[in-house]
């Protein structure tokens, strides 16, 4: 039965694709602001055009605001999702993966990244080994779908 599994274990596309929800570099903070508000979302992937530039987060969002305290309103209004992301700490926690990945390779990324220190890792799935246009990101896996990882395996 454990061979069975290994040998015909699920895939990423089996289990986790879904539209994720991103920003390109010039769109306004409102707009960021009233999709965090509508979704239960933490983090987003943010493109300039079809190219991945990196990730926007909750916390990256509230450290900007927390920053701009001192500027007048209008200004705050101006922001976009590239000032955000200059304050962003957490461009270094994503990785790109094959949709094709198998389940058990998710759980052991994750128990890595973990030991790490990484505890808001994220997985963009991707159609093929990398994402070279915005259409080709097809799914995300966050540390809240751990639990799915492991009931899937």
């Amino acid at each position: 039965m454990i061979t069975e599994k290994i040998k015909y274990s699920k895939r990423v596309k089996d289990v986790f694709l879904k539209r994720v929800r991103t920003f390109d570099v010039n769109d306004p903070l409102e707009k960021v602001l009233e999709v965090i508000n509508h979704v239960r979302y933490t983090q987003f992937p943010v493109f300039d055009g079809d190219n991945l530039v990196g990730i926007i987060s909750s916390i990256g969002v509230t450290k900007y605001l927390a920053k701009a305290m001192n500027q007048d309103i209008r200004s705050i209004k101006n922001t976009t999702v590239k000032h955000i992301l200059e304050v962003e700490d957490e461009q270094n926690f994503y990785e790109v993966i094959s949709s094709d990945k198998s389940i058990f390779d998710i759980e052991e990324i994750f128990s890595e990244r973990i030991k790490e220190g990484r505890t808001t890792y994220i997985l963009l799935i991707a159609k093929g080994e990398k994402i070279n246009k915005k259409s080709d990101l097809i799914g995300i896996i966050t540390p809240w779908d751990i639990p799915r990882v492991v009931a899937n395996k």
